[in-house]
């Protein structure tokens, strides 16, 4: 499978849930945020059938189908995504190999299972992908656009700049920053406590 230009992608960004992803121009994303969990589409704008992926925030309370369908049949391995360690459910129809999904695991302990026999924890999961493959059964563009995910949890920090000692410093949304003289003290909440830094 060869990969595709990415020149001219367009890039999703969640500085809610600290991750961004590349995908074609010609394709869309669609948040949900109606439902839980918080979830983003990208897919194909021009509804050709090129695959998709679904990212959401976390494990889904209920998730429907393919585990429960008897033609299907799964093989499960780790993979790294996003620089994150996850867990793959690769979905095929037993009947005809032709695949049927993709599910990734994130943050589904333990991950020192054997490679051959994996058992896993979903409801410990914070992040969560589902993938469809294209018409014809192939994942090379979706993988293709899957390579460019990045995990950042400093995606949508704050940034304090004192021009006057020459230093800058990022910090979570939560947290509040109060300058004193040479001192800044960034503080999480109403109440310090141990996660009151001071620089």
């Amino acid at each position: 499978n060869t990969n595709v230009s990415t020149v001219g992608w367009k890039t999703y960004t969640s500085t809610a849930y600290h991750f961004s992803i590349r995908y074609p121009s010609d394709w869309q994303t669609v948040e949900d945020s109606s439902t839980s969990p918080f979830h983003v589409n990208i897919d194909s704008a021009s509804g050709a059938k090129q695959g998709g992926i679904t990212i959401l925030a976390r494990y889904p309370n209920s998730t429907s189908g393919v585990g429960g369908n008897d033609n299907a049949t799964s093989i499960t391995k780790k993979v790294t995504i996003g620089g994150k360690a996850a867990i793959e459910y690769d979905w095929t129809d037993k009947r005809n190999g032709q695949p049927i999904t993709r599910a990734i695991i994130f943050d589904a302990l333990p991950l020192d299972w054997p490679d051959d026999n994996p058992t896993i924890e979903p409801s410990n999961s914070e992040r969560y992908i589902s993938v469809a493959p294209a018409a014809d059964g192939s994942y090379s563009l979706v993988d293709q656009i899957l390579s460019t995910l990045i995990f950042d949890e400093t995606l949508g920090w704050k940034t304090y700049t004192n021009s006057q000692y020459g230093y800058s410093i990022q910090y979570p949304n939560a947290y509040t920053q109060t300058g004193v003289q040479k001192r800044i003290q960034l503080q999480k909440g109403e109440l310090a406590g141990d996660t009151t830094h001071r620089v």
